[in-house]
């Protein structure tokens, strides 16, 4: 299933979802809303906050206690296409303070395609190919950062371009990017060691490319 786009969370959605857990609510249609809702499970040591700018979610503030008995915050901003998420947690076995803190985001191929060196030129050389590219394939980009009482961030990536018919997967921490690529030939996966930003649109541009060299396309 193809994810295009992060869904608009509006304050009528979660009004209606939550009508029998709200302790508090502000409605301004033009304005800032909030909603203050309890959950019934127990899990939560304070209620949960949901802010909305003119009915469109913006952020949302958790504070849960988890299995161990310690406090969990999760603060939540809400993007076009987009999210922002930091955990903050006691880490009940390590005795530490963990914070994570994970973006993701989701853009058309196109986007990333029409950076690369060449430009037009390298499009037109795929199309004189063969190489047929799908510009409006969904690729979703999450990058999750973990520091453990500020010892040196943790750095992980995954990276998913998901087509109807071919997918490329890239999989990156601090010291070691994978590349898990489907196409005509099947499933398979390549170590590609150490790479620094694989985010960025160079990097994915060179491992697109070569998968579209080997592929005939993607699609």
């Amino acid at each position: 299933m193809q994810v295009r786009e992060l869904p608009i969370i509006t304050y009528q959605t979660l009004a209606r979802k939550f009508k029998d857990t709200t302790v508090a609510a502000h409605h301004s249609p033009k304005g800032i809303s909030i909603l203050h809702v309890m959950p019934k499970n127990g899990s939560r040591l304070e209620p949960d906050i949901y802010t909305f700018d003119k009915d469109v979610l913006i952020t949302s503030d958790v504070m849960l206690r988890t299995k161990s008995g310690t406090a969990k915050q999760i603060f939540t901003n809400y993007f076009t296409n987009g999210v922002n998420m930091i955990i903050r947690e006691i880490n009940h076995n390590l005795h530490k303070e963990v914070e994570t803190t994970i973006d993701k985001t989701i853009i058309p191929l196109s986007d990333i395609r029409k950076s690369r060196k060449g430009g037009g030129v390298a499009s037109l050389m795929d199309k004189a190919s063969g190489r047929k590219v799908d510009g409006t394939i969904p690729v979703s980009i999450t990058k999750k950062d973990v520091v453990v009482n500020e010892e040196p961030i943790s750095t992980h990536y995954n990276i998913f371009a998901n087509g109807q018919r071919d997918s490329v997967r890239i999989v990156s921490d601090n010291n070691l990017t994978k590349v898990i690529a489907s196409g005509k030939w099947g499933k398979h996966t390549f170590d590609l060691g150490e790479v620094q930003n694989p985010q960025k649109k160079s990097s994915l541009n060179h491992i697109f490319d070569w998968f579209v060299k080997e592929n005939n396309g993607l699609e």
